[in-house]
């Protein structure tokens, strides 16, 4: 099953039912299971069990890309994308709204079960006169909508506490405990752990998403380091996954080139701290390309943002900087667009 799902993630088939009518109508599917039909239980079932191991695989690939010299670690570029989650955004509600719909709900279903009562008591004196008033032959049906109020919310009710579990853990870690909730978090009902994020290929507009980051060496386009976050932008990602790079390889890069989102004056200087070569502008991708480095010795009240934006702008920086685009923005477009990940 292994050799099934690998090529079915080379070709964009990560559907555990696709998989399986694969073996059907794809040749390379129908060869790689031997003339095998398992269905999609099974494989979800080995996924979901081995995914521990299909990291250890990624290690495995990656070490045979390094001994086969297509991994050099001159220069690495990190980037982040954001993948859909398998939810629609508007399943997704924040605390306020929550607390609110829980009130509306409460109501409509104290209304609807006096109705149910009131409605009850007439179908008694009715059945009365029918049947005998010692004659019961059947019980009346609930109500259209009495069951469906009641369960609907139970589950805000539900959804609710899985959220206020959630941000009291991240208000724990962050040293605020006992602060209260922020009425605008929010939790999607179809996928709890995704997040309403920016959509970076269309300004203003939003999804509901992960945020998939990806370290890439520049020899043969090879990822180097992946991770998963939930985290909206990419400020906090560049010390982690240069760690999760060094890790995998166990080697240190001569260079890392990552865009404006990375840019933090405490995590670059760690990376740098490490001899890798940082080349992240303060600005965005317009004002870096078109900007020019000022003239003259750098002075000696240069901060540290003035030092970066310097040095990126200089004409040595900007040829740095500008494989960044084609080391690691390519490797996207062959995930997202090629294979339809």
């Amino acid at each position: 099953m292994l050799k099934v799902w690998l090529y079915g993630y080379c070709t964009g088939t990560v559907s555990s039912r696709r998989v399986a009518r694969a073996t059907y109508e794809d040749v390379a599917f129908r060869y790689l299971s031997a003339d095998q039909h398992p269905t999609f239980t099974p494989l979800a079932r080995f996924r979901l069990r081995n995914l521990a191991n299909l990291d250890r695989l990624f290690l495995e690939v990656l070490r045979l890309c390094q001994e086969a010299g297509l991994v050099g670690m001159t220069r690495v570029a990190l980037d982040g994308t954001k993948v859909k989650a398998n939810a629609s955004k508007h399943k997704a509600m924040s605390h306020g709204k929550m607390l609110e719909k829980e009130q509306q709900l409460d109501e409509e279903l104290r209304c609807s079960i006096r109705e149910f009562l009131r409605k009850g008591v007439e179908i008694d004196a009715e059945e009365d006169r029918l049947f005998g008033k010692e004659n019961n032959p059947y019980l009346h049906e609930l109500p259209e909508g009495w069951k469906t109020k009641k369960e609907r919310l139970e589950k805000i009710r539900a959804a609710r506490k899985r959220l206020e579990e959630r941000e009291k853990e991240k208000a724990k870690a962050a040293g605020k405990e006992g602060a209260p909730i922020n009425p605008k978090a929010q939790i999607n009902f179809t996928d709890p752990d995704s997040r309403i994020m920016p959509d970076g290929a269309n300004r203003g507009s939003f999804v509901q998403a992960y945020n998939c980051q990806a370290m890439v060496d520049e020899t043969a386009q090879i990822i180097v380091a992946a991770e998963v976050t939930q985290e909206p932008n990419d400020k906090h990602q560049m010390v982690p996954m240069t760690n999760a790079t060094i890790r995998n390889t166990e080697m240190i890069p001569r260079e890392l080139d990552a865009d404006a989102g990375y840019f933090g004056e405490e995590a670059i200087r760690e990376v740098e701290g490490r001899s890798i070569d940082v080349y992240c502008p303060p600005d965005n991708g317009r004002a870096t390309e078109r900007g020019s480095a000022p003239r003259g010795r750098p002075p000696n009240d240069e901060t540290f943002v003035e030092r970066m934006r310097r040095k990126v702008r200089s004409e040595n920086g900007k040829a740095h900087y500008g494989h960044r685009k084609y080391v690691v923005e390519p490797v996207f477009g062959q995930i997202k667009q090629g294979r339809g990940l």
